[in-house]
């Protein structure tokens, strides 16, 4: 206080102290600390010792001191009725020089209260936003780098060097790759849940990241480990995750102009543009493999949330609160949100309209390349199909693991990833509802799944070759009324058996064996626990629970997870098995797999019945036919004979049908090719002999029991 130029301090004869749980420094007003778990404020002054300073900030907040004045400091000394100094021009001097405010940290753990971090965080960033040295981030989340970081390296390029060699092994021993894009994409879904806001277990976590390594996910390699010295921005890590694809559509035009310039110096010149084809396919792969993480990381950008209790800004959560704030003119998300968009447009929206253009414009193509892959037709004589050969190797990743009538599933496949990726950004602070949005769309998949059963696996070759056989003699117009009783004696013939004895036991056996290796029930189990997967983490979200129940909860889920990952492995394996080494032996793995595969295996006969032992004749050790046995039935022996005799008139009847109607389709052909000539003025084509031309077809004794199916 100023009076006749002399100057006094205020607190000459009084001064007021701010009661407990309260603060405020010398001229200022008291200000009350609240809750800590809602204000993160924590006072530290006593009425005992008569101390009077600042708060300490509550573990998961951080403490900001403002310059005053400040708009953060509006209830102390900003106030228009604190105590202050006057200069001797009627100016306000602040008490003090800062002023405190507390804002909750992203992830809460990280601070450990009074502007402390923990260990996996770095002391000196602004609310514990940084990893400390050592660490890198993961999922939002600071974990701890390998003791060896050329480890993960080295281990990214064993891994893509194995799978390289590994698909080039596979595609030579003509193994349906489709169980592989089962795995992998059960394995991205379940990935995706670690995103969730979500207090999932520990384990589950680590489960969860380790699987987002099928999303090709670039954290994991952790280029923050490779060296200290080196920091890598998230936006130089958002831009290469989605630049990705768009460089290796780079790398194929470059080893295609390679391979190019190669033949022409080798003077293959008729082979110039061959290889163009096998290149176009892997990138599409690529793209298909990526597009959950794609678009995941695209809306990535838009995903950003409240701190909990709110501050009144929202941050990306893969950013953290430094800077990663939201809606700010200049901070980074704005500078990646048009990125974002057009990224959007382009993979999210712009690769499944591709597809959908190229699968309905080339339908028939697809669906004759389905039916040729069906009747497991050679490269030869795809070749000489109109470009058929050309097309397979284009496009036939994004269609062949289906039957011909579903050759659209992919799309399918990719609206439930898009599905996923949007409900989570939709739904990202309503978890419970988020979790029941991808629950109801992994049920409606399984339901689709169960119901239409859409993937073609080996065992199934012969039975779609069969249907659409079946569908071409329906539409032949001059085919004579025999075609219909052949086709459906063929079909009895094919799926119908006649057991004696422990035959039915028998027949039980192979047909769970053929359930448990059949791609759509793999798809099927795998959808199914995805959907109890959600419904664990609607339960972990819902905070009813008590330790106990969430532990056991929790071992219930990782048990489950494993499980199915198990499973799938196994059939995977089974299949790795079974091609690469066919004449070994696993525990007699490979006698089911291969009797999976066959047309049909050694006790079911495609031109006749089978006949099991008897069961009368199981107490003297004989066989129903044999002569000697004691004193058998010979009404039975006689019986025997005349369904044997009756099936041989059976079989002949039906090879008789079959050439006939062999013949009508070579009629019908001529006919075809007579009008064709008449309308362009040559002359009318021989007409073909159809005994020779079936006879020429036939096959070897063991392949004949297939010949139906094929004609």
């Amino acid at each position: 206080l100023i009076v006749a130029f002399q100057e006094a301090e205020y607190f000459d004869r009084f001064e007021v102290e701010c009661e407990v749980q309260f603060y405020g420094m010398r001229g200022e007003r008291c200000t009350g600390c609240g809750d800590p778990e809602l204000t993160g404020t924590i006072c530290n002054n006593t009425r005992a010792t008569g101390t009077q300073s600042d708060p300490i900030s509550e573990e998961g907040w951080w403490r900001i001191d403002y310059p005053t004045p400040n708009p953060e400091c509006s209830s102390q000394v900003n106030d228009a009725y604190n105590l202050t100094h006057f200069s001797i021009f009627g100016e306000r001097i602040p008490v003090r020089e800062t002023c405190p405010k507390m804002w909750p940290c992203i992830p809460l753990d990280a601070c450990k209260g009074n502007n402390t971090c923990s260990r996996r965080y770095d002391d000196t960033s602004e609310r514990c936003a940084d990893c400390a040295l050592g660490f890198f981030r993961l999922g939002g989340v600071c974990e701890p780098c390998p003791d060896q970081p050329w480890v993960i390296v080295v281990g990214v390029v064993l891994a893509v060097a194995t799978g390289s060699y590994v698909a080039h092994k596979l595609n030579e021993k003509k193994v349906n790759m489709g169980i592989i894009s089962i795995g992998v994409d059960y394995a991205q879904v379940l990935a995706i849940f670690a995103t969730s806001n979500v207090e999932w277990p520990t384990a589950l976590v680590s489960l969860y990241n380790a699987l987002s390594a099928f999303n090709l996910n670039i954290d994991l390699v952790a280029p923050e480990c490779w060296n200290n010295a080196v920091e890598v921005p998230y936006e130089t890590k958002w831009f290469c995750i989605v630049f990705f694809p768009l460089m290796m559509v780079a790398v194929a035009v470059i080893i295609y102009v390679a391979k190019y310039i190669y033949k022409w110096f080798k003077h293959k010149r008729s082979k110039l543009n061959t290889h163009a084809a096998a290149l176009y396919g892997n990138v599409l792969m690529i793209f298909y493999y990526m597009y959950l993480y794609l678009t995941n990381t695209v809306l990535t950008i838009f995903n950003c949330q409240e701190t909990e209790p709110p501050d009144g800004k929202r941050y990306i959560r893969d950013v953290g609160t430094e800077e990663g704030v939201c809606y700010e003119e200049g901070s980074l998300q704005q500078r990646l949100q048009p990125w974002a968009i057009v990224f959007f447009i382009i993979y999210t929206i712009g690769f499944p309209a591709f597809i959908s253009y190229i699968l309905y414009t080339y339908k028939d193509k697809v669906v004759r390349d389905q039916f040729c892959r069906a009747k497991r037709m050679p490269p030869s004589a795809l070749k000489s199909k109109e470009g058929l050969w050309s097309f397979r190797k284009r496009y036939s990743r994004m269609y062949y693991q289906f039957k011909p009538q579903y050759f659209f599933w992919i799309l399918v496949i990719l609206a439930r990833k898009c599905s996923i990726s949007v409900n989570a950004l939709i739904f990202r602070e309503l978890t419970t509802f988020q979790l029941c949005t991808i629950q109801l769309t992994m049920f409606i998949a399984y339901s689709l799944q169960v119901k239409y059963s859409p993937y073609m696996s080996s065992k199934e070759y012969d039975m779609v070759a069969l249907e659409f056989d079946s569908l071409a003699e329906e539409t032949e117009a001059n085919i004579d009324s025999g075609a219909q009783l052949a086709r459906q004696a063929e079909l009895y013939q094919r799926h119908k058996e006649v057991h004696f004895g422990n035959g039915e036991n028998h027949g039980t056996r192979r047909r769970a064996a053929e359930l448990l290796f059949n791609y759509n029930a793999v798809e099927a189990v795998l959808l199914f626990c995805a959907v109890l997967v959600a419904l664990s983490g609607i339960a972990f979200d819902s905070g009813q629970m008590s330790s106990t129940q969430s532990e056991v909860l929790a071992y219930i889920v990782l048990v489950m997870v494993c499980s199915s990952l198990a499973y799938f492995a196994f059939v995977l394996f089974a299949e790795f098995w079974v091609a690469f080494y066919p004449e070994k032996e696993l525990c007699g793995l490979e006698k089911i797999i291969l009797a999976l595969k066959e047309e049909e295996d050694e006790i079911e006969d495609d031109d006749a019945f089978t006949m099991m032992p008897n069961p009368l004749r199981k107490s003297d050790g004989q066989r129903p036919n044999s002569p000697s046995g004691g004193s058998a039935n010979p009404q039975l022996y006689k019986d025997l004979a005349e369904k044997d005799k009756i099936i041989d008139a059976q079989k002949k009847e039906i090879r008789n049908l079959n050439k006939q109607i062999f013949a009508a389709k070579q009629q019908t052909t001529h006919k075809r090719e007579v009008k064709k000539q008449r309308k362009t003025g040559f002359g009318a084509a021989p007409v073909p002999d159809a005994k020779a031309t079936y006879n020429a077809m036939a096959l070897s004794d063991k392949e004949e029991k297939g010949r139906d199916s094929f004609l």
